[in-house]
């Protein structure tokens, strides 16, 4: 992955700004691993471009808010990994009240973990940035029968950029550029659920989610549940 794309999300987080994904999107995610975790005695989840961790906190929200979830928090660990380098404050602040979160920087498509490591992945219109090697390292990571959620990007919120004609040669259309390109697979459910099949990753429900302001779509996903090596894990999966 380009170190440009690193750059400029580490400048991005630097500061006081917030996701630049829309707050619909984490929120679902948090709640979509909220089920997942009262349904489920313990575990690792993996969160890939994980940026400010504004999901993790979200999740947080939600389990401390349940009572019986509320006492499993010592029984799950949380890796938030992203490319960018991230403010460990933003870490501390989740951490609060026992939740186990483990900050990595580091490649989505060369990830530093063993085979099978993660009994659930999930990410939020992120893991497009990497590719299919991406997509090939998430599912080695990922153990057998282990569930993942994705939010994918849906490539018709790029169509203002060409009418606008955005430049590829700043920082920001670079990027745009970039996660454009990775992102053509996912124009509907037959084209994800055959990507995603190649790799192992087998979809369970995938829903198309949008944020409109009057007549124009501001952002637009593939909201995506499965498992990996199996179609009978579908009990543990909650989609909206």
């Amino acid at each position: 992955m380009s170190d440009y794309i690193r750059e400029y999300y580490t400048e991005h987080y630097r500061g006081n700004k917030d996701s630049d994904t829309p707050r619909e999107s984490i929120i679902s995610l948090a709640r979509r691993s909220f089920q997942w975790i009262k349904d489920t005695g313990e575990g690792t989840i993996l969160d890939i471009g994980a940026g400010k961790a504004a999901m993790e906190y979200e999740l947080r929200n939600m389990v401390l808010g349940n009572t019986d979830t509320r006492k499993k928090l010592d029984q799950f660990h949380v890796v938030s990994l992203d490319l960018a380098e991230i403010n460990p404050k933003y870490f501390r602040r989740t951490n609060e009240n026992k939740l186990d979160i483990e900050p990595v920087q580091a490649d989505s498509r060369l990830l530093p973990f063993r085979d099978g490591t993660f009994d659930r992945i999930v990410s939020n219109l992120a893991l497009e940035f990497g590719g299919e090697e991406a997509f090939i390292e998430a599912s080695r990571v990922l153990a057998d029968r282990g569930t993942f959620s994705f939010n994918l990007q849906d490539p018709s919120i790029f169509e203002p950029d060409d009418e606008m004609g955005l430049k590829t040669n700043t920082p920001f259309g670079s990027v745009r550029d970039n996660l454009k390109m990775n992102s053509n697979a996912f124009t509907d459910e037959t084209s994800i659920r055959s990507y995603l099949l190649q790799f192992g990753l087998n979809p369970v429900a995938i829903t198309r989610k949008e944020v409109r302001q009057n007549d124009r779509v501001l952002s637009a996903w593939w909201e995506v549940d499965g498992t990996k090596n199996t179609l009978e894990n579908s009990d543990l999966l909650t989609t909206e």
